[in-house]
């Protein structure tokens, strides 16, 4: 099986649009793929946000043509990456991840481009 990888270094911030997205793609015709994120460092407003107001991470993706997402909830501040098993040609599906605080408060969706 090949191994898709695509990067998602970001800095996130909540309640912001979010920038800095590197993404490399390998095993164009499908496989596993790998998501990487930064933990926030502060909120969209300039206040720090500190790591234990984190309350997770939400990725979701879907292909193309698809008008609706797979989602994942990552609960917790210590994951900063996730693997999706077996994903066909994974150049075809948009991958998103956004970050919510322990209020329950999200960030926009960075996109994976």
């Amino acid at each position: 099986m090949k191994v898709s990888f695509i990067n998602l270094f970001v800095t996130l911030l909540l309640a912001a649009a979010l920038t800095g997205c590197d993404v490399s793609a390998f095993g164009a015709n499908g496989g596993d793929v790998t998501l990487y994120w930064q933990a926030p460092i502060e909120r969209a407003n300039g206040e720090p946000m500190p790591r234990d107001e984190i309350g997770g991470y939400e990725i979701r993706y879907k292909h193309v043509k698809d008008s609706s997402y797979t989602t994942i909830v990552v609960q917790g501040n210590s994951q900063t990456q996730l693997v999706i098993p077996e994903v066909p040609y994974p150049d075809q599906y948009v991958f998103e991840v956004a970050v919510f605080d322990t209020n329950g408060i999200y960030s926009d969706f960075v996109v994976a481009k």
